[in-house]
């Protein structure tokens, strides 16, 4: 169980601080590591996150041998899972949340927030900018390419490229 659980009042706050604490390239692994689980993220045995990756949601699970690279962000309103030996390079978002869009056009800024799970299987290398949408799953083996877009579920050690992503090949397996 979290140290800290609960989103609402002084927790949340504290929450917010030790999650903005482990993006420092001064504190060192170990200390991040325990932060991060102080926050309710589960990292797997062996997994490393780079500083200046930033959790804006505890609701984070991270399987073993996974690496997370500078400038990732999760956005933080929805669960994410990812998986054994997945790849992040710098810079790549997974956002769990989006606006709905409404037919009154003052209204579509302010429109209400709703939030999916996002799921990245084992195997998986999200290369450089890539971003992932609300509610998709990546799956095992996939390569996402540097700066796509992913707006739909993937198959299986599929090569997707571009925005919107789409599927190039599939990828040789073992």
């Amino acid at each position: 169980m979290a140290f800290l659980p609960s989103q609402s009042g002084w927790r949340r706050q504290v929450r917010k601080l030790l999650l903005a604490l482990q993006t420092s390239s001064l504190m060192p692994w170990p200390v991040r590591r325990t932060l991060l689980g102080f926050c309710g993220c589960k990292l797997g045995a062996a997994s490393y996150i780079e500083p200046g990756a930033h959790f804006a949601s505890g609701d984070v699970s991270i399987g073993d041998h996974a690496y997370i690279n500078r400038g990732f962000l999760i956005d933080g309103l929805g669960p994410v899972r990812i998986g054994a030996r997945v790849r992040i390079g710098p810079g790549v978002k997974i956002l769990t949340a989006t606006h709905r869009i409404t037919e009154d056009p003052l209204a579509r800024a302010s429109a209400e927030v709703v939030h999916a799970p996002v799921t990245i299987e084992d195997g998986v290398w999200l290369g450089a900018g890539a971003v992932v949408m609300p509610g998709r799953t990546v799956r095992s083996g996939c390569v996402i390419g540097a700066g796509a877009v992913v707006t739909r579920d993937t198959d299986r050690d599929g090569l997707y490229l571009g925005v919107p992503a789409r599927h190039v090949r599939t990828l040789p397996t073992i």
